[in-house]
C-alpha cells in the first residue's frame, strides 16, 4: 500500500480521523482503489493507533462528543413532534 506512511502519519496526528476523510485525502493524492479496499487495508495493516476510550466501546453503537458538563443536548425520537402531512400523521 503506497499510501501507508501517509495514513500512519495522519492517524498518529489525529487518531479519531474518519476513514472517509482519509480516503478523500488519499484519493486526491492519486489512490484509485475502492473505499472498501482502502478500509480493509487500514484494518489489515493496523494503521489506526490504539485508543483506550474508543476500544472500550467496541461492539456498541456510540458517538463520543466532547462537551462541558451541562451543555449536552439529547433528542429522543419518541418525544419530538411529527411533521404535518408526513408518515404516521394520520
Amino acid at each position: 500500500m503506497p499510501f501507508l506512511p501517509y495514513c500512519r502519519q495522519r492517524l498518529a496526528d489525529d487518531p479519531h480521523l474518519w476513514a472517509s476523510t482519509l480516503f478523500d485525502e488519499v484519493t486526491t493524492l492519486g489512490y484509485q482503489g475502492a473505499y472498501s479496499t482502502f478500509t480493509r487495508a487500514l484494518r489489515r495493516y493496523q494503521v489506526r493507533p490504539h485508543c483506550e476510550p474508543c476500544h472500550a466501546s467496541t461492539g456498541r453503537n456510540v458517538a463520543v462528543i466532547a462537551h462541558p458538563p451541562g451543555e449536552e443536548i439529547q433528542f429522543d425520537w419518541l418525544e419530538t413532534a411529527r411533521p404535518s402531512g408526513g408518515v404516521g400523521s394520520g
